[in-house]
């Protein structure tokens, strides 16, 4: 077992994540901004990257998101939920990765990441999760 796997067994069973986020957790984030790019991109929308967004919030400049979260001091208190049975996962779901899978079938844009976190927490939750509906109207008033 690798440190780091020790370490996150610990900080989960405290309960604390710290504010701190591992390369894997930048990579997802990353893959979701991307995919929400895209999104923007096929409605004609400006987009502005996730990271650049967070630091515009704090007048800071750092260069990726591990940084910002390891040396914001806003996020470096913030603890992490203590099981995937959060508000987190049954907010952010349906209310941030299920809409981007739905505009992604809607505007035939691949939103393979968003697509499987929906996938993995509808399986290991055993829920259906329902968020905000589109059509096609709606996507092109949007887009004018």
């Amino acid at each position: 077992m690798s440190a780091e796997h020790d370490e996150n067994r610990s900080r989960c069973q405290l309960q604390d994540a710290g504010g701190r986020i591992h390369g894997k957790t930048e990579r997802l984030i990353l893959a979701i901004d991307d995919e929400r790019k895209a999104l923007a991109n096929a409605l004609g929308c400006k987009y502005i990257p996730i990271g650049k967004q967070l630091n515009s919030f704090w007048g800071s400049s750092y260069a990726t998101l591990r940084e910002l979260f390891t040396n914001n001091s806003l996020y470096s208190h913030v603890r992490g939920p203590a099981n995937v049975s959060h508000r987190f996962i049954h907010e952010d779901v349906p209310f941030g990765i299920i809409p981007l899978v739905r505009l992604g079938h809607l505007l035939d844009v691949l939103t393979p990441t968003s697509e499987a976190l929906s996938t993995i927490y509808s399986m290991y939750l055993n829920e259906s999760f329902d968020g905000p509906l589109f059509d096609i109207e709606m996507v092109e008033a949007l887009g004018k």
